[in-house]
């Protein structure tokens, strides 16, 4: 009997599976392209090796020679790296389509979407992905809650502030008296309460550029652009069902720093209903196959051309107060590896900018903004995602060698015995 991602159900210790990528956003790629699924499996070692005991007891073929040696060993790899815990079996025949799913421990997984250590497991989450049974209310809550980590960074990246200081405070800092002027204060302690309006799918695209921003396969500006735009396009309404209720839940929380911008709050709920019928009827296309995903009955519906035509005409957004009290306690509450990045890039810009050539220009002396670069600005949390995502996906490539090398040996001894 021929093997199907639900198969993988059926072994010992499976919590969840996953499907995600293009296959579930694209129908052409649903036909072409290799299908992606993540398996979450019970914490500790020992379930770790039942589990892939059982695996290769029942599709050796799964897995290739170099990971043919024990069992032990497997599960070990699966577990060593925790930034990237997940073994990948890859290249799978699945009723003339090939596969790929990733093994992941709970007690890891967890540890990933709370801390964010790389973008390998949080980066999956923030963007379509299906399950193909019932998700634990305990894992639920996990991924919402990273969810809302992307939400919140998304926002933050998106704002515009800085610290200031007048023309006549810098004027005094270099006159006789300047003891008199500096009482008063002109170092602004505060960032002035200004209100910004943040259309909806600027911050998706955030959200998703999150997963591809310094990624080694988007290097370039087009090819991240390209691939940012993609995943917007295919996936919108879905994305819309998931987001929009953190945002509602991000605006009760928020102080009424953050508010739910639309003058028409029926056609509000119409893109809510709508999203949630459209990302209803991908689920239950992943959960009745798993080789299923957003095929062309879907993006031919009239709930599709309908939501996307309200949401055109509708264009909601949120508005966002600059509260510097606010956005600090937001920051403070975003994942400990990406608060401590952020600062370590802020501080390393501060420090450049102490040095002897910068304090010698006439530029640095004349500017009207004090150069205390926080680490919640948008440029700062920009190149934390860029260093983030780079370093996560050279793992990624590193990782996945032995693997492919695996895979050609397979291969050649294959054609070998022919």
């Amino acid at each position: 009997m021929a093997f199907k991602p639900n198969d993988l159900n059926d072994i010992k210790n499976t919590i969840s599976i996953f499907k995600y990528g293009s296959t579930l956003r694209c129908p052409k790629a649903l036909k072409y392209r290799m299908h992606d699924f993540l398996v979450i499996i019970n914490g500790g070692d020992n379930p770790a090796i039942e589990w892939h005991h059982e695996s290769f007891r029942k599709w050796p073929e799964h897995y290739t020679i170099l990971s043919k040696l024990s069992t032990n060993k497997i599960a070990r790899l699966q577990r060593l790296i925790y930034s990237c815990p997940i073994f990948y079996n890859s290249l799978i025949n699945s009723e003339n389509k090939l596969i790929k799913y990733g093994v992941v421990s709970y007690d890891q997984f967890e540890k990933n979407l709370i801390h964010w250590p790389s973008s390998f497991l949080p980066g999956r989450f923030h963007k379509v992905i299906c399950p193909l049974n019932n998700i634990p209310l305990q894992l639920l809550n996990i991924i919402n809650l990273n969810r809302m980590q992307a939400l919140k960074l998304s926002i933050l990246s998106l704002l515009k502030y800085d610290y200031s200081i007048s023309s006549e405070g810098i004027k005094s800092l270099f006159s006789d008296n300047s003891l008199k002027y500096l009482d008063k204060n002109y170092f602004l302690d505060e960032i002035p309460n200004d209100t910004y309006e943040i259309p909806l799918k600027n911050i998706l695209e955030k959200i998703i550029s999150i997963s591809y921003y310094g990624d080694i396969r988007c290097l370039t500006n087009h090819a991240y652009k390209k691939a940012v735009t993609k995943e917007l396009e295919g996936s919108l309404p879905y994305l819309f069902s998931v987001y929009f209720p953190l945002i509602v839940e991000l605006s009760k929380i928020s102080s009424g720093n953050l508010n739910l911008n639309s003058p028409n709050l029926s056609n509000i709920d119409k893109l809510r209903d709508l999203a949630r019928n459209i990302a209803s009827a991908l689920e239950n296309e992943v959960i009745k196959d798993g080789l299923g995903g957003m095929n062309t009955k879907i993006k031919e519906s009239k709930e599709w051309f309908e939501f996307h035509r309200i949401y055109n005409n509708t264009n909601p957004s949120i508005m966002c107060n600059n509260n510097p009290v606010w956005i600090k306690k937001t920051f403070e509450s975003l994942p400990d590896n990406i608060i401590s990045l952020c600062c370590k890039k802020a501080a390393a810009r501060r420090l450049r900018m102490l040095s002897p050539l910068k304090l010698l220009s006439k530029n640095y002396i004349q500017t009207s903004r004090l150069n205390a670069t926080l680490p919640w600005e948008g440029d700062v949390i920009a190149d934390c995602i860029y260093y983030w995502n780079l370093r996560s996906s050279i793992i990624g490539l590193l990782l996945g060698i032995p693997s492919n090398i695996g895979k050609l040996m397979s291969y050649f001894v294959y054609k070998m015995s022919k």
